[in-house]
């Protein structure tokens, strides 16, 4: 394989790799109003599970896109240019994945922990998630620079 053939690779299976988490959590936000504690939900908790499952189904439509682009636009061919439209695409699909994260664990632990501690966990995650796929990047690039 050549250089650009294994980056072309390497990016979509990062994709398909969020695909398959996004998925579990898609799975999870699903079954969430079939469980029997669902209906002791607060109708906020209720339409705060509804923005989290719409956010998760937006990040794994973003995510899908690339192979979708690669076979059908590309025809299957590797170039830079795809390489850069599967990174910007999967930047853009972290963002509603993150957030339906913390709005996940936010309606859990405000219905074990409370309304503070589910806020405080649910930001703090949603807060490293997109430290760790946006910013540590950042980080480490400035700290190069030096």
């Amino acid at each position: 394989m050549t250089d650009l053939q294994t980056k072309t690779q390497n990016a979509l299976d990062e994709g398909r790799t969020l695909i398959l988490g996004a998925q579990i959590l898609l799975g999870c936000l699903y079954r969430s109003a079939f469980e029997p504690g669902y209906a002791h939900f607060s109708t906020t908790s209720k339409c705060l599970v509804a923005c989290a499952l719409a956010l998760i189904i937006l990040a794994i439509v973003i995510l899908m896109a690339p192979a979708s682009y690669h076979r059908i636009a590309e025809q299957g061919r590797d170039s830079q240019e795809l390489n850069a439209y599967v990174l910007s695409i999967m930047k853009v699909g972290l963002v509603p994945f993150a957030l339906s994260i913390g709005l996940s664990l936010y309606i859990f632990l405000n219905s074990v922990l409370g309304r503070a501690w589910g806020i405080i966990l649910g930001v703090a995650t949603t807060i490293l998630a997109i430290f760790f796929w946006y910013g540590l990047r950042l980080f480490y690039k400035h700290r190069g620079a030096h």
